[in-house]
């Protein structure tokens, strides 16, 4: 974090209105001027926006509206990394997918990437969409199978799949600052907060091409699902705005090509038990340019739920969340019987198997307290103003 302060409190309006403004699908370059004259805190702004990882939308925005001086002497640092991020997906990204996709097509798998490159590819310039690894899924009942071709093709296994892990991550020799999770799961059963099935999703497969390389992706509605699903699961809690940049961007290029089924969106994240999250992320992508059907994605606007995610709304969430996303972690989840799960399975870690004898108590005190503070809450924020 450096000397910069990220307390709400401190970060000017203009700061946080440029960093929702950069994550447009088409920068308002009207707004971003009127935000870049303004109390503009340069170094608190390059800070945050590399913390969410819209370093180079930020760059692309400032750009395109002539204010790139506006940074001072932050500017050098954010333009070499945005242009570190379109040299590596010209020449880093094309390499990672031949490397994995190519064996594992040809011994007859069909793996659907996740996230990365298929979401990347639906960004109006190349590079503004930063990647640290590439996600791939297939069934667990081929996963050995699947790592022994990878690893015939020269990839060696950096993290095994464990009673812990959902996947198996590789590492080539050609690139190895860039991992491969191949996954047969979403989440640790610790961290399950829907009812998104990864084999489900799988089985929703679609050729695609991706950077050169014919591979498999999801319908859009799917896709847009379960991107939200990611964003807002419990220990991510939308504390990246590239996420919902993501969003953004997948719907934006659909409305332009194949369109969007609304709809069906609704009836998916209903089904999974992801109404919320899904509604709350869409939301959350309409302070980018994002424009929802009418009445659709309702979210609960009394309760206990309500509260949290009234914070999460909020315009300055960029700068909040970290002092907020607890509670919001349940507030997300449909499932009262998820919930649950959730909040005793909080102490959890992958920990020794006596630390976890000990997991039954806590998790009841743990439970206890979450819903005293989630009541207390509620009531406080619920109280007339005096």
């Amino acid at each position: 974090m450096g000397d910069v302060d990220l307390t709400h409190e401190t970060v000017s309006q203009p700061t946080i209105a440029l960093l929702w403004e950069a994550c447009r699908r088409t920068p308002d370059i009207d707004a971003v001027r009127v935000a870049a004259e303004g109390d503009l805190q340069p170094a608190t702004l390059v800070h945050l926006a590399l913390a969410n990882r819209i370093g180079p939308l930020l760059w692309r925005a400032l750009r395109a509206a002539g204010c790139e001086d506006a940074l001072g002497p932050e500017r050098s640092r954010i333009e070499e990394l945005a242009h570190l991020y379109a040299l590596q997906e010209m020449l880093l990204h094309p390499q990672i997918m031949s490397l994995s996709i190519t064996p594992l097509t040809r011994a007859g798998f069909e793996p659907v990437i996740m996230k990365g490159p298929s979401v990347a590819r639906r960004y109006p310039a190349t590079g503004l969409r930063p990647m640290d690894d590439l996600d791939l899924l297939l069934p667990r009942e081929g996963h050995v199978d699947a790592v022994a071709v990878l690893r015939e093709a020269g990839w060696n296994v950096s993290r095994p799949q464990s009673r812990d892990w959902y996947d198996t991550q590789l590492r080539h020799p050609d690139v190895p600052s860039m991992p491969l999770e191949l996954h047969y799961g979403l989440e640790g059963w610790h961290e399950r907060s829907n009812r998104l099935d990864p084999m489900w999703l799988w089985a929703q497969r679609r050729h695609i091409e991706c950077l050169g390389v014919r591979a498999f992706g999801l319908p859009v509605e799917e896709e847009i699902v379960s991107l939200a699903a990611h964003a807002g699961k419990p220990y991510h809690g939308f504390d990246r705005m590239l996420w919902l940049a993501d969003l953004g961007m997948v719907i934006g290029h659909a409305t332009e090509h194949e369109g969007v089924d609304w709809q069906r969106i609704e009836e998916l994240a209903r089904t999974t038990q992801c109404a919320t999250v899904v509604g709350a992320a869409l939301r959350m992508a309409t302070r980018m340019g994002l424009t929802l059907p009418e009445g659709r994605f309702p979210l609960p606007e009394s309760g206990w739920r309500s509260v949290p995610l009234q914070r999460l709304l909020a315009f300055d969430w960029p700068v909040s969340h970290d002092s907020a996303t607890f509670h919001i972690r349940f507030a997300l989840v449909d499932s009262p019987w998820r919930r649950l799960v959730l909040m005793g399975a909080s102490p959890y870690s992958r920990t020794s198997w006596q630390e976890r004898f000990l997991m039954p108590p806590r998790a009841v005190a743990r439970v206890t307290q979450v819903w005293r503070d989630a009541r207390a809450q509620s009531r406080t924020a619920h109280e007339p103003a005096h």
